[in-house]
This record gives structure tokens, sequence and C-alpha cells, in this order.
């Protein structure tokens, strides 16, 4: 009674999403190649051979503990592969390619603005945000002193809450490109996240 009157209102959490989904092909065979990739890279076919030669049975303390070793290994390379086959996106906004633009613009601004107020010996990847910047548009980004980059930041984020304020209309326009790529390379399939009426 307390929920009709709009009193005691549950929050209702959606659940989170898995990166595995192993009904959705394209994320099953992104898991299995970087999961095989991983199994070459660290021999494991080439270990388990080695492993059945030794084997004897009862099963020595050396083998055992070997194999202990290897099933460790298998499972951290089996969950390093179940994180990076899918990208999920936190859900603050509809995803566009121009809202992701430029918000990864204003993080790259902020990252350069942290770097300048802490100096090269903080814990941040300079290359890596060198290439981050570049790849956002951003040339000389190591050149701009922190006046600058103060400025840029504050225009790019005036953008972001422009754009952001327009999400709905900018992922529609998205999904109606997408629909129209598939129907031109005569894919049936839906995007996800199109609802068809």
């Amino acid at each position: 009674m307390e929920s009709v009157l709009g009193k005691n209102l549950k929050k209702i959490v959606p659940p989170k999403a898995r990166r595995l989904n192993s009904k959705v092909k394209k994320i099953r065979q992104e898991y299995i190649n970087r999961l095989e990739n991983s199994f070459r890279a660290h021999g494991i076919y080439e270990k388990l051979i080695q492993l059945e030669a030794k084997a004897t049975y009862p099963v020595s303390e050396e083998v055992a503990t070997a194999l202990e070793k290897l099933d460790v290994l298998m499972t951290q390379l089996m969950l390093q592969a179940k994180k990076k086959c899918r990208k999920l996106r936190a859900g603050h906004y509809e995803f566009s390619p121009v809202i992701k633009e430029w918000l990864d613009k204003c993080h790259a601004y902020k990252q350069l603005i942290r770097l300048q107020l802490n100096g090269f010996n903080s814990k941040i990847n300079v290359g890596n945000l060198k290439r981050f910047a570049r790849r956002c548009g951003i040339d000389n980004p190591l050149s701009l002193s922190r006046a600058e980059l103060s400025g840029l930041y504050q225009e790019c984020r005036e953008h972001c809450k422009r754009l952001l304020a327009e999400t709905p209309w900018l992922r529609k326009q998205y999904l109606s490109e997408k629909l129209n790529e598939a129907i031109a390379k005569e894919n049936k399939t839906t995007p996800s996240g199109f609802e068809t009426s």
C-alpha cells in the first residue's frame, strides 16, 4: 500500500551484464580466438604432452604439482580472455560514436592536466596517453601549457553537455545508419538495441 501511495518505493537495479555470452556468436568466437592464442603463446598443449609422458599411476608428486600449476595458469588465461572478449558500456548515456569521441577527448584533456600537475613521475603511462590524445585529434599534446589545457577541457566539457542532451536522437541516427548498412549487405539481422515496430 505504501508503494502505491508513492512511499517506500523499491529501487530497481538492472542486472550486471556478462562479458561472455555463449549464445552470441561474435562474442563466443572472440573468446575462443583469444583463448587459443593465449594457449599457443604459453605452450599449454606442449606442456600437457610432456606431462602425459611423465604420468604414472599413482601420480607422482612432481607431476601432480606441475598439473596443478598448469590448471591455475589455464584458469587465469580463461579469465583474461573472458575479460577482453566484449566491451561493456557504463550506460550513463545512450551510446553513439559522436558522444564517445567527445567524451574520450574530455578524458584525454583531463589526463594531460593530471600529468602536468603530478609531473612525469606520476603513474600515468606517457606513451599511451600521447597515442590516446592523438587518436582523439589533439596534436602535440605534451607541448600544450596547463592554461591551454584547462581552457580546451572546459570547452570540451560544455560541448559534451550539449551533446548529452541530444543522446536519444544521436543514438537513433546511429542505429538507422547501422540498419541501412545491414540492409545494403542483405543482412536480415537487426542491430542490437534497435527495436523494430
